[in-house]
C-alpha cells in the first residue's frame, strides 16, 4: 500500500504534448492529503481492531474460563450430588441390615424365651406330677404305718386279754370266794367310816 509520502515523492517524466506539471503537483497534492487521512483513519482503525481482537481474545479466554469453571462446578455438584446418592444409598443399606439383624436377634430371643417358657411349664408340670405322687407315697406310707400300728395295738390287746384269761383260769377254786370275802371287808370298811355314813356311805357302797 503507498503511503502519502510515496505519493509526495512520485516524479513523473515529462513529454512536449504531456499534462502541466502545476495541475499534477496540485491534484497530487490533493490525492496525498486525502490519502494521508485515509491512512491514518486506516491505521486507527487497525489499532482498534487489533485491540479489540486483543479484547475479544481475553473476552473468549475469561468466557472459556467461565466456562470451565462452570463445568468444573457443574461436575464437582454432579460428583458430589452422586457420592451423596451413594453414601445414602451405603448407609441406607447399612440401616436396612442393621434393622434385619435387629429384628432376626428379636425373633431369635423371642423364640429363645418361648423355649424357655415351655420347658419351665413342662419342668413345673413334671415337678406337680412328681410330687404329687411323693404326697400320695408317703401318704400311702404313713396310712401303712398307721395300719401296722394300729394292728399291733390290736394284737397286744388281744394276746393281753387271752393271756389275763388263762391266769384267771388258772387261779385255784376259791379264787371267787376269796373275791366275795375281799369285797365284803371292804364295804364293812365303808360303812364304819362317820365319814361315808348315811347317804354318803350308801353311795359309796354302791
Amino acid at each position: 500500500m503507498l503511503t502519502p509520502l510515496e505519493i509526495h515523492q512520485k516524479e513523473f517524466k515529462k513529454s512536449a504534448w504531456g499534462y502541466k506539471p502545476e495541475e499534477i503537483d496540485t491534484f497530487l497534492e490533493r490525492i496525498a492529503q486525502d490519502y494521508e487521512a485515509l491512512y491514518k483513519e486506516n491505521m486507527i482503525l487497525k489499532e482498534q481492531i487489533a485491540r479489540g481482537e486483543e479484547n475479544l481474545h481475553r473476552y473468549r479466554q475469561l468466557e472459556d474460563t467461565l466456562n470451565n469453571t462452570l463445568l468444573l462446578a457443574q461436575k464437582t455438584a454432579d460428583e458430589v450430588r452422586i457420592t451423596a446418592e451413594r453414601e445414602s444409598e451405603l448407609l441406607l443399606k447399612e440401616a436396612r441390615h442393621q434393622s434385619e439383624i435387629i429384628i432376626s436377634n428379636a425373633k431369635s430371643k423371642q423364640r429363645e424365651l418361648e423355649q424357655d417358657f415351655e420347658r419351665l411349664k413342662n419342668q413345673s408340670r413334671q415337678f406337680r406330677v412328681q410330687f404329687r405322687a411323693m404326697l400320695l407315697s408317703q401318704l400311702e406310707a404313713i396310712k401303712g404305718e398307721e395300719e401296722k400300728e394300729l394292728d399291733k395295738y390290736e394284737q397286744n390287746y388281744v394276746d393281753y386279754e387271752a393271756r389275763d384269761v388263762e391266769e384267771y383260769e388258772g387261779l385255784p377254786g376259791n379264787f371267787q370266794e376269796v373275791e366275795g370275802i375281799a369285797y365284803a371287808e371292804t364295804a364293812s370298811a365303808f360303812e364304819g367310816s362317820p365319814e361315808l355314813s348315811g347317804s354318803d356311805n350308801k353311795k359309796a357302797v354302791y
